[in-house]
């Protein structure tokens, strides 16, 4: 009986080896092709995110003086840039799209002596 087991096991190692297509989906695949991607990836990642950590973010702010803290705050941190062109403050979404700019801050009076921020 167990002499009968061995045999078709052997038979069926055979045809598995055989069978280039399958060689490739259970050895090359998971063992050598997976590891490889994954870790490619994961440089890729590692890069991207070390590079965009020290990026430092242009900005203009339109009425700055109805938020002083707010200005104070962000020209305290180092990343963070002022850009004090009138052009740029004008047309902002122009400068973002030109990549001038990162983000605009539009500062408004709002109800109750409120600051509202766009």
């Amino acid at each position: 009986m167990l002499r009968d087991i061995w045999v078709i096991y052997a038979k069926e190692l055979r045809e598995v080896v055989r069978d280039r297509r399958t060689l490739v989906f259970m050895i090359l695949l998971p063992i050598l092709i997976m590891p490889v991607l994954a870790g490619a990836v994961s440089s890729w990642m590692s890069d991207v995110a070390e590079r965009e950590s020290g990026a430092t973010l242009r900005y203009a702010i339109v009425e700055p003086a109805l938020a002083p803290q707010l200005v104070d705050a962000l020209a305290d941190d180092p990343s963070f840039a002022a850009v004090d062109d009138p052009s740029l403050v004008r047309d902002g979404s122009a400068a973002i799209r030109g990549g001038e700019l990162d983000f605009v801050l539009t500062l408004t009076s709002g109800a109750a002596g409120q600051v509202e921020v766009e």
